[in-house]
């Protein structure tokens, strides 16, 4: 069994959380390390306009869990750029009511996890197409994610989207 490390980049949409995770994810594998990618399923959603999906936070926070705990033991390293406490931002209220016990499993599966946090600082020009927020509300977000991991007490280390390629791989190899 492996000692899997998990790489997850925060923030709200358009700050390039994607495009480093995949920049991630190639580099691991081009050192010949066993890794994986866990896209953000959301992203998906937003595409197809799957708007059931989207309202119904605790689905898109599970399958996330999902996707990740298979691959625990496996893999050397899970690269996200959705990790699962992002989702407690988006839900609304029909699923209020399972906010608090949706956040519960998700700390329970963090504090289960060797996770590596990382919170993407914006520098690229936002662009709006798949995205589901403006990017005056992505910025609203960040603020609200920060709060979040703040008071979930998840420590996390601030990366510019312009170096955080090569920064993130110097703090996880």
């Amino acid at each position: 069994m492996r000692d899997t490390k998990i790489i997850m980049l925060y923030a709200a949409s358009g700050a390039g959380k994607s495009t480093t995770a995949s920049g991630v994810f190639h580099e691991l594998k081009k050192r010949n390390i066993l890794a994986e990618y866990v896209p953000e399923r959301a992203k998906y959603a937003t595409w197809e306009k799957n708007y059931t999906m989207l309202g119904f936070t605790p689905k898109c926070a599970m399958d996330q869990i999902y996707d990740i705990q298979m691959l625990i033991g496996k893999v050397d390293y899970i690269v996200t750029d959705s990790p699962p406490l992002v989702s407690s931002l988006y839900f609304n209220d029909e699923t209020m009511h399972l906010r608090i016990p949706t956040i519960n499993f998700i700390k329970a599966c963090y504090s289960k996890w060797n996770t590596y946090n990382f919170f993407l600082k914006r520098s690229k020009p936002f662009e709006p197409a798949g995205r589901n927020e403006t990017e005056a509300q992505a910025k609203e977000l960040d603020k609200k994610l920060l709060d979040t991991l703040s008071w979930h007490s998840v420590g996390f280390i601030y990366v510019d989207y312009d170096t955080a390629v090569e920064y993130i791989l110097k703090e996880v190899l």
